[in-house]
């Protein structure tokens, strides 16, 4: 038997629970609002276990003991001849419990085994973080599908990360074309994950990751660098044309987000707000470089964020969550935060130094969660070894160090170009690490995906889906945070060598060997995938975009591999002959690619996703090469 998470302690003894379609489900000490819907709970977890044949009662007890079960969470499952008794510290236990009892009868044999669990989670608060602003915004079809999943996991908070994807009123230009999100459909969105234990954080960024604002007037004129900027912490500076932060000093960001945050919270129940304030590239650069130069870049930062804290924490009275990325360039500076806010300490490597990170949070006495990746995003087909290790360190050094959650993010930079089946194996990996890594260390997700997500039969998906993940090093790993090998060197957006100049290039160059294994690789998954027997409404959409993934990474491998080939650079240097070949391939799969998206996203961001792969195109149709942005003004000396 095979459960997700892995409890800590279970007993399994021989017999089986015959289960038909009358239960006597009694309760004590659960609340009005759990007990209302606790029998329907409990007849979906047993319903695949079901026989109709079977006629005696089956009895479920479920109850509240928070003297004998102290973690709120926490719960004792038994599955006897006497029946089925769920004991939790909380409502949640009792949720919880039920979840395993749906997964032991999908797994049934003519009945519900003989069980004997304990469980508790390592992390109090268990979370997966979508990204709906780089281009996909989810339907609600699939946001449900996902919470109904989570909740089975055990995950108890979501947060959907939000540039410009919330319809705020009144700032139609920076979202009319987007398919945001509207205040009653994160209203919906909040009552289905209330009825799972989900708290839904809302997530909006207020610092860095603001372009899609200050690309407009007159936010332009709130931001850091109006006019672009020099990033010139890379090897060679490198221009930066659009705003990508509001300015720190500039009163009127503060009136904005004030208004954003009237008009934002009020869609949500949770208590909790994440304000984001990561990657600020351009603190410094323009409008704050004097007092950057005499206050320093940390302190201009932590002024800012505590003014956005106390907006957010003391007029709309939200316990404020920030990511802790720049703050934690300033380690002295982290004991001047205030004592209830919490650091989101991000890193998406297998060697990202959560042990040194931690530490300076935990020691802070500053509440802290762990946020590992499913580290799908800028390598379309994922990274599996990666994914698994980056998500074990966070649980290991998050919980030695005294974290009190764990966010798993799934990001989309760069046009989202991978498919949601792909972050599938690290949301139930990080679900399970983070509840208790000790029992989920070696658990097999493929295995698992099988039985509890896939529904595969044949037990041909998640082996196929974990070896999409697993292309050659100097394929898939490129560059350090995931900056992968195919939107630099499918896009090509800095032309030439001068994209691998960045300081994060690290791994080598690809050459016809290790692009013949991707591709192979490719081949063997797009195979396989033709052997599943996937009994999910959504199996065909699965399989489907599961192969537009390998067949991109198989455009890639081509361009690049004509592009060592003729020795150059560039796409648009092909020979003529090439180009040709390479842009029917490409022109065909924009399509498919298109329908697959609206399947489970909305139109908005599709434009600019696909827009992407028709930038490839004019180099590769008319020789037509990309042209960097001029400078506003050239870099100081």
């Amino acid at each position: 038997m095979i459960l997700v998470p892995m409890p800590r302690e279970m007993k399994c003894v021989e017999g089986v629970l015959k289960v038909g379609g009358k239960l006597a489900v009694t309760y004590e000490g659960l609340s009005p609002a759990f007990a209302e819907r606790a029998k329907a709970v409990a007849f979906d977890a047993v319903a695949a276990a079901c026989d109709k044949d079977v006629q005696d009662e089956v009895k479920v007890a479920l109850k509240v003991d928070a003297a004998k079960i102290e973690n709120n969470q926490g719960y004792e499952l038994v599955i006897s001849k006497d029946g089925i008794k769920v004991v939790g510290g909380g409502d949640a236990g009792v949720f919880y419990g039920l979840m395993t009892v749906k997964q032991i009868a999908r797994q049934s044999k003519g009945g519900l085994d003989y069980v004997s669990i304990q469980d508790w989670p390592d992390f109090e608060h268990r979370g997966v973080m979508m990204d709906i602003s780089r281009d996909k915004v989810p339907t609600m079809e699939t946001l449900r599908m996902l919470v109904e999943m989570f909740a089975e996991l055990k995950i108890n908070e979501v947060q959907l990360y939000m540039e410009h994807t919330y319809a705020y009123e009144g700032y139609e230009v920076v979202w009319e074309e987007a398919s945001p999100m509207t205040p009653e459909e994160c209203k919906e969105l909040d009552g289905w994950c209330q009825d799972y234990f989900i708290d839904l954080v809302p997530n909006q960024n207020t610092f860095g990751h603001m372009e899609r604002w200050c690309k407009h007037e007159p936010y332009r004129q709130y931001a850091e660098a109006p006019d672009g900027f020099w990033r010139d912490e890379l090897k060679e500076p490198w221009w930066v044309a659009n705003p990508v932060s509001l300015c720190p000093t500039d009163d009127r960001a503060i009136s904005l987000l004030d208004d954003m945050f009237g008009k934002l919270l009020p869609s949500f129940t949770s208590g909790t707000f994440n304000i984001g304030m990561d990657e600020t590239f351009d603190l410094g650069k323009v409008r704050t470089k004097e007092i950057c130069a005499e206050k320093g870049k940390g302190r201009v930062y932590l002024d800012y964020l505590l003014k956005v804290y106390d907006l957010a924490a003391n007029k709309y009275g939200k316990k404020v969550q920030f990511w802790a990325d720049i703050l934690l360039h300033y380690p002295e500076l982290v004991n001047d935060l205030p004592k209830d806010i919490v650091a989101m300490n991000w890193g998406y490597e297998d060697d990202h130094p959560f042990e040194k990170e931690c530490k300076i949070l935990g020691e802070s006495g500053r509440p802290f969660y762990v946020c590992p990746s499913t580290c799908t995003f800028l390598c379309v087909t994922g990274r599996t070894e990666n994914t698994m290790a980056n998500q074990r360190n966070a649980a290991y050094y998050g919980k030695l160090n005294g974290a009190i959650g764990y966010l798993n993010t799934d990001w989309g930079d760069n046009g989202h170009w991978q498919p949601l089946t792909v972050s599938l194996p690290g949301y139930m990996y990080g679900a399970a690490v983070s509840w208790s890594l000790d029992t989920n260390r070696e658990l097999d997700i493929a295995k698992a995906m099988d039985e509890h997500v896939f529904m595969d039969s044949a037990g041909v998906m998640g082996k196929t889906v974990m070896k999409a993940g697993s292309m050659p090093v100097q394929v898939a790993k490129v560059s350090k945070n995931c900056l992968g090998w195919l939107m630099q060197r499918l896009e090509n957006k800095y032309l030439g060598d001068q994209m691998f100049k960045m300081p994060w290039f690290n791994i080598g160059p690809i050459n016809e060997e290790n692009l013949s294994e991707a591709e192979t690789i490719m081949d063997e998954v797009i195979a396989e995938l033709d052997q599943v027997k996937m009994d999910r409404a959504d199996a065909d959409q699965v399989v489907r975009e599961m192969k537009l993934g390998c067949e991109l990474i198989k455009i890639s491998v081509h361009l690049n591999k004509a592009r060592v080939a003729e020795d150059v650079a560039s796409y648009d240097l092909l020979s003529e002959a090439k180009r040709k070949e390479l842009a029917a391939e490409l022109k065909a799969y924009i399509g498919p690619y298109r329908e697959s998206w609206l399947k489970r996203n909305r139109e908005g961001g599709l434009k600019d996703s696909a827009g992407r792969f028709e930038t490839i195109l004019k180099m590769l149709e008319n020789a037509e090469p990309y042209v960097l942005p001029k400078p506003a003004f050239e870099i100081a000396k």
